[in-house]
């Protein structure tokens, strides 16, 4: 990722912690939220964020989106391709037909004890 693009990642994720923060900011700086407030100012600023957080998270969505940026966890566990599932499928197919070997469902010792009621 070139460094152009990692700045601009950082800078809408400032903006938009910014834009997170502002009605608390603004709150606070403007005396509405100075410590004696009633339930109705506290329901108030809960109803902001309810429709801030998700428009912010939309918007930072859209914005990674026109960036070409995906995150992606760098220990994120691979995907095995449609060949590999169908190896290994084929795999625990073949494992499951296998005779086995002492006490499985289809031995002779099975069948002798069935057949002597035992």
């Amino acid at each position: 990722m070139s460094f152009l693009k990692r700045l601009a990642v950082a800078a809408v994720t400032l903006v938009a912690l910014a834009c997170l923060a502002a009605p608390i900011v603004i709150g606070v700086s403007s005396g509405w939220l100075d410590g004696d407030n009633s339930l109705e100012d506290y329901l108030l600023l809960a109803l902001i964020y309810v429709v801030l957080a998700p428009a912010v998270m939309i918007a930072m969505i859209v914005v990674f989106d026109r960036l070409d940026y995906h995150y992606m966890p760098s220990d994120a566990r691979r995907r095995p391709s449609k060949a590999e599932s169908r190896r290994a499928r084929a795999g625990m197919k073949f494992l499951a037909a296998r005779p086995t070997h002492g006490e499985g469902p289809g031995t002779r010792r099975d069948r002798r004890r069935r057949e002597s009621g035992e």
